[in-house]
């Protein structure tokens, strides 16, 4: 169980199969980017929750959220939202790359990012086997950004389940004004 912002941030590095992080009810604010410590596995994936649904707020003033790097994490009943002075800042939730394989991000709120959830390829390794089910992606406002606006952008990686999402609000007002809700390309 975790209730500052440092305590979450070294229960996700310290971590080992089977972990189950609780977040405490209440708002949590961060600047830097969250990271992951440990592999969790098939048998026992490492869980970061709210026990209830909204009643955990993340705010994120920063690029990216979490990166996530590391096979079998869990992430579900948060609240996440971009809290970025200028739009183009609050690029991604959640950056799944590489490693990251058979994540499961369930029942989320992400609001008011670019692109709130990012899966890419790094180094020939591929975020294969995800799921993104029941979560609510959406921006209050247009994205004053030259960046893409894509609320799920999947890109090269095989085997995602996508599945009884709420999206809506994907809106892009700087470059060149193309947005799209959910995005899958290569692979």
């Amino acid at each position: 169980h975790v209730d500052t912002p440092q305590a979450i941030r070294e229960a996700l590095l310290q971590a080992r199969p089977g972990t189950d992080i609780v977040v405490a009810p209440g708002l949590y604010p961060f600047e830097t980017r969250l990271r992951l410590g440990h592999d969790g596995s098939e048998a026992a994936p490492i869980r970061l929750r709210a026990e209830r649904p909204g009643t955990v707020w993340f705010e994120f003033a920063q690029e990216e959220g979490v990166l996530v790097d590391r096979p079998h994490w869990r992430f579900e009943n948060l609240d996440i939202r971009g809290v970025c002075p200028r739009h183009h800042d609050c690029e991604h939730a959640f950056h799944v790359v590489g490693r990251g394989r058979h994540v499961v991000i369930r029942n989320n709120r992400l609001a008011e990012f670019n692109a709130a959830i990012k899966v890419n390829g790094v180094d020939g390794d591929w975020p294969d086997h995800g799921e993104l089910s029941h979560n609510t992606l959406v921006n209050a406002v247009p994205r004053r950004t030259d960046r893409p606006v894509t609320m799920f952008d999947l890109v090269g990686a095989n085997h995602w389940r996508v599945l009884d999402n709420h999206v809506s609000g994907f809106v892009k007002e700087g470059g060149n004004g193309v947005a799209y809700g959910l995005f899958a390309k290569g692979a």
